[in-house]
């Protein structure tokens, strides 16, 4: 009878996973030019008071431009920064993601309430509303 390693999966020891197969998958990219680019989707998901700050600095640790919009899910508008322009980031997605409600103020409300992004995230997305939570 064999026995295997119960060792408690943590939140350090996921990270850890995470980070050397990113890691382990960009070194492929730059060592192999021969095997096709593969695509990639990648996503945080942030909620909390420190949203926007969270938001803002992993929206300036990466190479790329950043398109804001607000999408609804239930009863919640959610702020996405998406990377782009997929012409120059062919294959690869980086998505932040965001309660409205944590990473944005109201601008103005109708039936609906107008969310503008944080004041640390405009720099990022600039300083108009990005739409309406219906």
């Amino acid at each position: 009878m064999t026995t295997t390693d119960a060792s408690p999966v943590t939140a350090e020891t996921t990270r850890t996973a995470a980070a050397a197969i990113l890691r382990a998958v960009a070194d492929l990219i730059e060592a192999r030019p021969d095997i096709p680019l593969p695509g990639s989707d990648i996503s945080f998901y942030l909620r909390g008071d420190d949203t926007p700050a969270t938001m803002a600095a992993v929206a300036a640790a990466l190479p790329c431009q950043w398109q804001g919009s607000i999408s609804r899910s239930g009863e919640h508008g959610w702020l996405n920064l998406q990377s782009g322009p997929r012409a120059v980031i062919h294959g690869t997605c980086v998505r932040i993601s965001a309660p409205a409600a944590d990473a944005c103020t109201p601008a103005g409300a109708r039936t609906v309430t107008v969310w503008q992004p944080a004041t640390t995230l405009t720099g990022f997305l600039g300083t108009r509303p990005l739409g309406e939570a219906e």
